[in-house]
């Protein structure tokens, strides 16, 4: 009787434990823990009656939870689907076109709605912003001048898009607006002269035909440098480069180096 007794107990701790682990309600330390008890199977079970409303009173499970997640269909997936519908039958010629001027004014207006949230990171909307808060432009003003920086930003994102370096690219953006380009033929030494912000770095070329690369305040390389054929070779103590130029003037310097990668930085 007593081996039954033992037999039974043992069954139940091992179904216990069992269920705690392919049981969705228990995190996995909680499961560690539990599985410990079933050294002591009394102290186990009042362990998983315990943790199983404690859980459940704190977090809402998929079976139970009315609010369901919605995914952001693309533009793209939205048109074909459309698409995919109208080939069906299940969707008009007309309905279709109907559902396809939808998607675009609604894709218009969240580009708009992202236009308008980045302007107001730019230097020039908190300058605006600070003159109408000391009445030195009135509010129509100033939504007149937020107007033409938001036509300014939406043909500037239409040429670099949502990029990883806004303030940069926003920058280079106003420069090549001022830039005057020189005629590859004519290059010259007076054209390089001064220093050129790009991404992560600082170009700076003197008029003693040296040229210094600044990452940061504690690392540069220096060198020389030589212009030949539409080309600047540098050489370091360690090193030497080739920047095959692609365009120099006013305020821009754009080079392709020897790897085919294009770098377009800004006279500072």
């Amino acid at each position: 009787m007593k081996e039954i007794v033992v037999t039974f107990i043992v069954g139940l701790a091992t179904w216990s434990t069992i269920y705690v682990w392919t049981s969705g309600r228990y995190t996995l330390p909680q499961k560690i823990y539990l599985t410990f008890c079933v050294l002591f199977v009394p102290l186990q079970w009042i362990s998983i009656i315990i943790i199983y409303f404690y859980n459940s009173s704190r977090i809402s499970y998929p079976a139970n939870n009315t609010q369901k997640f919605k995914r952001v269909f693309s533009t793209s997936e939205q048109e074909m689907s459309l698409l995919v519908l109208k080939q069906k039958g299940i969707l008009t010629n007309e309905e279709y076109h109907e559902k396809l001027e939808i998607i675009e004014q609604n894709s218009n207006i969240l580009k708009t709605n992202l236009v308008k949230e980045k302007v107001k990171s730019l230097d020039e909307y908190k300058h605006l912003h600070n003159l109408l808060r000391v009445s030195l432009l009135s509010q129509e003003q100033f939504e007149k001048k937020v107007y033409l920086l938001i036509k300014d930003y939406e043909s500037y994102m239409s040429i670099y898009g949502n990029n990883l370096y806004p303030k940069h690219t926003w920058t280079l953006y106003q420069k090549y607006k001022q830039h005057l380009a020189v005629e590859k033929s004519n290059y010259s030494y007076l054209d390089f002269y001064g220093a050129w912000k790009f991404k992560n770095y600082i170009i700076y070329f003197n008029n003693e035909n040296e040229v210094k690369f600044i990452f940061d305040k504690s690392t540069a390389i220096v060198g020389t440098y030589m212009l030949e054929n539409k080309k600047i070779h540098i050489k370091t103590r360690k090193e030497r480069y080739t920047l095959n130029i692609e365009d120099v003037g006013s305020h821009i310097l754009s080079y392709i180096n020897s790897e085919g990668n294009r770098f377009t930085g800004y006279r500072l």
